[in-house]
């Protein structure tokens, strides 16, 4: 499920907007996000990072990504990765 954009990748983390289909999502649907493996594309089986975080205003929600330790994001692929779609393997059950 396409849960968001990328929009920035300060140090070793990624930060997302949270959308879904041009709406934010819910603070309360964010919270059941933490932990989840993120991936740049609905098939990819390598996922960028979990996440590790909500942030920002309860109406709009950031995701905080955090890459497995001693993984590093290079420059590049920082550069690669802003504006890009992150989907999540979820459901509302």
């Amino acid at each position: 499920m396409k849960i968001g954009k990328i929009i920035s990748c300060p140090g070793n983390e990624i930060v997302a907007s949270l959308r879904l289909s041009e709406k934010s999502l819910d603070i309360k649907t964010a919270k059941k996000l933490y932990g989840k493996p993120v991936f740049k594309n609905s098939k990819s089986r390598s996922a960028i990072g979990k996440i590790s975080n909500v942030i920002g205003r309860v109406d709009e929600p950031y995701l905080v990504i955090t890459q497995p330790k001693g993984k590093k994001i290079s420059l590049q692929y920082k550069n690669e990765l802003i504006n890009k779609s992150i989907y999540v393997k979820w459901s509302e059950k």
